[in-house]
This record gives C-alpha cells, sequence and structure tokens, in this order.
C-alpha cells in the first residue's frame, strides 16, 4: 500500500549487469550544478574525497547503446565514463549513484526478455535435446519474450549469468525500458538484427 500511495519507490536490486536508459530528465541534470553536486554527495564512497560534480552526469550519459549498437550494462557504462574524463575512479559508489538516478528520474532500466529464435510461442520442445538442464525446468511458454529475464532467474533460482549461458544461442534478447512488464506491449529493442522485423 504504501508504494501505491507514494511513500515509498520500489527498485530493482543493483546488479553491475543491468542496463539502463538515460530518461528526457537527464537534461535537468546537466543544467543543475546543484542536482550535479547533490547527487556526487549521495554517491561518494566512503575515504574518498568527493567526486567532480559531472561524474554523475557522464556515467547516466554513457548509459544505452554503445558505438558496437549493444546496451551497455553498469559496469560498461562506468568504464565509459571513467575513459572520458580520462580518470578510473571518479570516486563514486556505483550502486548508490544508480540509485539516485533511479529514484530522480534520471534513468530508468532497461528489462530483457528471452525469445527462442526456432519456435512460435517460445516453447521448451524446439530446444535442442542437449540444451542446458535449467532451460528445461521452465514451464512452457516462458521464452516467448513476454517474461523478463528476472523473472525467468527467481524462477528457476539461478543467476543472470548462468541463465545466459544456458540460453545462448537459442534465444533472442528483447529489450524495454518500459518499468511496466505487462504481457501485451510489444518488443522495442532487439539484440540481434535477424530479428528486428
Amino acid at each position: 500500500e504504501l508504494a501505491l500511495l507514494g511513500y515509498v519507490a520500489l527498485i530493482d536490486c543493483f546488479v553491475k549487469t543491468n542496463v539502463y536508459v538515460p530518461t528526457e530528465r537527464l537534461c535537468d541534470l546537466a543544467r543543475s550544478e546543484r542536482a550535479q553536486s547533490t547527487c556526487v554527495q549521495y554517491a561518494q564512497r566512503a575515504g574518498r574525497p568527493l567526486a567532480h560534480p559531472e561524474a554523475a552526469l557522464r556515467l547516466f550519459s554513457a548509459f544505452g547503446a554503445g558505438p558496437d549498437g549493444q546496451w551497455r550494462t553498469v559496469a560498461a557504462a562506468a568504464a565509459a565514463a571513467a575513459a572520458v574524463a580520462g580518470d578510473d575512479d571518479p570516486g563514486l559508489d556505483l550502486r548508490q549513484a544508480i540509485q539516485f538516478g533511479v529514484l530522480n528520474g534520471y534513468i530508468r532500466r532497461v528489462h530483457a526478455f528471452p525469445r527462442l529464435k526456432s519456435a512460435e510461442g517460445g516453447t521448451r520442445e524446439a530446444l535442442p535435446s542437449k540444451q542446458h538442464h535449467l532451460v528445461h525446468r521452465l514451464p512452457p511458454g516462458y521464452l516467448d519474450g513476454c517474461h523478463c529475464e528476472d523473472e525467468i532467474c527467481v524462477f528457476l533460482a539461478c543467476g543472470h549469468d548462468d541463465l545466459r549461458v544456458a540460453l545462448e544461442g537459442v534465444c533472442t534478447w528483447v529489450f524495454r525500458p518500459d518499468p511496466d512488464l505487462g504481457r501485451a506491449c510489444p518488443p522495442t529493442f532487439y539484440y540481434g538484427a535477424e530479428e528486428a522485423q
């Protein structure tokens, strides 16, 4: 009830393999030195001097697709932001910086949805017989592009990396920056040009 009333905000668990995308509100952060300063104070790592106010802006701007067209994870965006700044360690606690960005609407999570390449409807019967044992524990239809990677990992009690290994070569990853994980929303972004029709 507290979340529905707006008293608390629920955000995703921090994982360095999460993918985020900047929102239109990032322009507000770029224009406001006060907001940048508040962000770096919130995300300052213990024992480090205060980061430059632009450090958070560089980090949030680094999200989205990289030069290779791949979505940047938190780790990749941090590396890209450090390369632009010429500083390997800007002194930001990544977890706290991401939390600040999500809570203030500067970035939002991009969710990944696996979809079988070989079968319509995402049935596991279409998988090769030697496919990873994790995948065969899924209920029918879970690989239809409508079930979020997080949901599948929770169901299988496995990590994202284990799931990616299990689905390697048999799934296309559909990415949606929409926080609403409703079953009816159409795919927005594809990882693999062959599925973008």
